[in-house]
């Protein structure tokens, strides 16, 4: 039983050329099962993610370029804004996972986390009303039954990467610049007896 609105977006390869979208939902303290709103009949044509532009040279229309290959399709766009609404009628935050299952993997080098609101085209994930995360594809076999070692906290490592985007394109967006400096003495006091490498600013 989900204690939010829970929204799953699968990606997997459908032919050669083709990829497929299964869409389900599960309303918040529900016992009943997901409901499955697409299964495989949104394809998306492999040579549009091909075609798509370079994101750190022309990071704006990369991002409307993902959201259209994403919500072009009506029916699927029409599932995703019922969804949304639904959370929004009972006040709570939709959940939005993305699932790229093991035969599509290729898929995780996009930047699905800098997709667009299809209505306002603005940041998605700047709403706090819209928690997103992606999954990894399913493991089987012999490697989902090798033993997890817990690590000693002195062996862990961790990398820290505090984001701080120009957010002059998106007036709307009322986004404040981040204290870079605070965040990493507060990450850097958190993660004490754990290594950390940070990732340096563009």
């Amino acid at each position: 039983m989900a204690n939010k609105p829970d929204l799953v977006i699968e990606l997997k390869t459908h032919d050669e050329d083709h990829y497929a979208i299964d869409l389900s939902f599960e309303q918040a303290q529900s016992l009943a099962r997901p409901v499955h709103l697409l299964t495989g009949e949104v394809l998306i044509a492999k040579h549009e993610f091909e075609e798509m532009p370079e994101p750190g040279i022309d990071p704006l229309n990369y991002w409307k370029a993902l959201t259209k290959i994403i919500f072009s399709n009506e029916h699927l766009r029409q599932e995703f804004l019922q969804a949304r609404n639904s959370a929004v009628t009972n006040n709570l935050p939709l959940r939005v996972r993305l699932s790229i299952r093991q035969g599509a993997v290729e898929l995780h080098r996009f930047g699905w986390e800098t997709i667009l609101d299809p209505i306002g085209m603005q940041p998605l994930l700047t709403d706090e009303n819209f928690l997103f995360s992606r999954y990894l594809g399913h493991v089987s076999g012999m490697e989902a039954m090798r033993p997890v070692r817990v690590h000693a906290r002195r062996e862990l490592r961790a990398l820290i990467a505090i984001a701080n985007p120009d957010v002059s394109a998106w007036p709307r967006s009322n986004l404040a610049p981040i204290d870079v400096a605070t965040e990493l003495t507060n990450a850097q006091a958190s993660l004490a007896g754990v290594g950390t490498t940070v990732l340096p600013s563009p």
